[in-house]
């Protein structure tokens, strides 16, 4: 049940990049609002791939996605 919510919420925000391009390409300008969605959408997806990569979400042990993050990933 969770992981079909998480899997929803993944395409709601990929369909929100989506549109949110499309809408800077006719603008030619992106707001500071849709920037902001941006990064959020973005971000979720993200720690979604994460956890799916690490099954994070199946695991029991004291790892947290915080040090899953801090081992495997460089963020700029």
């Amino acid at each position: 049940m969770v992981d079909h919510w998480l899997k929803d919420v993944a395409e709601t925000a990929a369909v929100t990049l989506d549109v949110l391009n499309k809408k800077a390409e006719k603008r030619g300008t992106v707001t500071h609002a849709d920037e902001t969605v941006q990064s959020l959408c973005m971000g979720y997806l993200y720690l979604l791939n994460l956890c799916d990569q690490y099954e994070l979400l199946e695991r029991r042990d004291v790892e947290t996605l915080t040090e899953v993050i801090k081992k495997h990933t460089t963020i700029h």
